[in-house]
């Protein structure tokens, strides 16, 4: 399990390289959410975490992804995986890492047999030196983890590694050191029991802290138009000021936030790639500000220059840049628009041509505006020059 969670801790971090992160932070119930929806709720937002620790990524993995030397992808589809998503965050200061991990099963039975297959650290890391002795958090089957292995780049992380079950989920939290010293215990089994609350609130149809569990409902989702689904989650208001390097911003007045990012073309750095942000505020007025002030709260983009902003039927304020992604030409466009107590930003990144950009932002708004109002979420035709096929 320790060799695919620093898989995972590579996915995560190279997905905010790619894609922009909008706001969030709410709390009512729901019917029913989608698995993805579930698992990302689950893991800590940013009032859970320790002093010092910022976001840097999360996504979602497949049987494939997670699948390895120990853990065959056959295996855990037929035992009853349903998706697995992580959540990454660093601290600088003290070269230290929190990696927060779900997965849901199809019930609590198959759960129980999916730990022991992702937990079976002598055959998914022989060579690294573990020890597991019990915790109390969670349901049973539980361990706390503890010791060290070589990370992919070959650097030696110190680990203390809580992982447990809720009803049909896996979930865990790992405290890592990047100089190979031993990780702090406490850290990581006070995660774990503040997750397992996340996790028993999300099971029950409410929203934890940070989060709306309704929201991306609202969302236009281009997963199945894409590639791979790159990055997709909650974030609160400080680690969106945080991303973007503000304090006090009307950023820290947005109630819910969902945000996903689809590769479009081929899975590179360079490829087309479209970002959706939803976001609530407690007021129309800061959401219509957030759009009008939106170059400087989300900062400056590699050569960004402001564009006319399509007009979008029903928005209160539109506001629209053109940027460079490759440092050549004006190859990306992003588009922020508000409607009541909602801010939606459209990215599209690494596009073949600056009509493409445009064109592409334009309408996937239209479609997103046509889903946040009650009508279909239906993900529209992306055009040719966005994609260059």
């Amino acid at each position: 399990m320790h060799r695919f969670r620093t898989i995972v801790s590579a996915v995560a971090t190279g997905a905010m390289l790619l894609g922009f992160a909008a706001p969030m932070n709410a709390q009512t119930p729901t019917a029913d959410p989608e698995p993805k929806v579930q698992l990302a709720a689950v893991t800590p937002g940013s009032e859970d975490l320790p002093t010092g620790y910022v976001f840097v990524g999360e996504t979602f993995l497949s049987a494939d992804q997670v699948s390895g030397p120990g853990i065959d992808a056959a295996a855990l589809t037929d035992g009853g995986f349903v998706a697995q998503y992580v959540s990454v965050y660093e601290n600088e200061s003290t070269d230290q890492r929190i990696r927060a991990y779900a997965s849901l099963w199809q019930d609590d039975a198959t759960a129980e047999s999916g730990f022991a297959i992702l937990e079976d650290e002598a055959a998914t890391n022989p060579n690294d030196a573990m020890e597991d002795s019990d915790v109390d958090v969670g349901e049973e089957p539980r361990e706390l983890t503890t010791g060290s292995y070589l990370d992919a780049d070959g650097t030696t992380v110190g680990t203390a590694d809580v992982t447990f079950r809720r009803g049909p989920m896996v979930i865990g939290v790992a405290h890592e050191t990047l100089d190979g010293s031993e990780a702090d215990e406490t850290i990581a089994t006070d995660l774990a029991t503040r997750i397992d609350e996340r996790a028993k609130a999300v099971l029950n149809g409410e929203s934890p802290s940070g989060t709306d569990l309704t929201l991306p409902a609202s969302t236009i989702s281009l997963e199945a138009e894409g590639n791979g689904l790159v990055q997709a989650g909650f974030l609160g208001p400080v680690e969106i000021e945080s991303i973007y390097g503000v304090q006090g911003s009307l950023l820290s007045n947005a109630e819910a936030s969902w945000i996903e990012t689809t590769i479009i073309g081929a899975q590179d750095l360079g490829a087309p790639t479209v970002t959706v942000g939803v976001t609530t505020f407690g007021s129309a007025d800061d959401a219509r500000l957030t759009a009008e002030q939106a170059a400087d709260l989300f900062g400056s983009l590699e050569n960004q220059q402001d564009a006319e902003a399509p007009a979008i039927e029903g928005a209160d304020q539109v506001t629209a840049f053109t940027y460079s992604s490759n440092g050549d030409g004006q190859d990306s466009y992003r588009l922020i628009f508000s409607t009541g107590t909602m801010l939606t930003v459209v990215d599209v990144q690494n596009a073949a041509s600056e009509g493409g950009a445009e064109n592409a932002a334009t309408a996937i708004a239209s479609a997103q505006m046509t889903c946040q109002t009650g009508g279909t979420c239906e993900a529209p035709s992306l055009p040719a020059e966005f994609t260059g096929q």
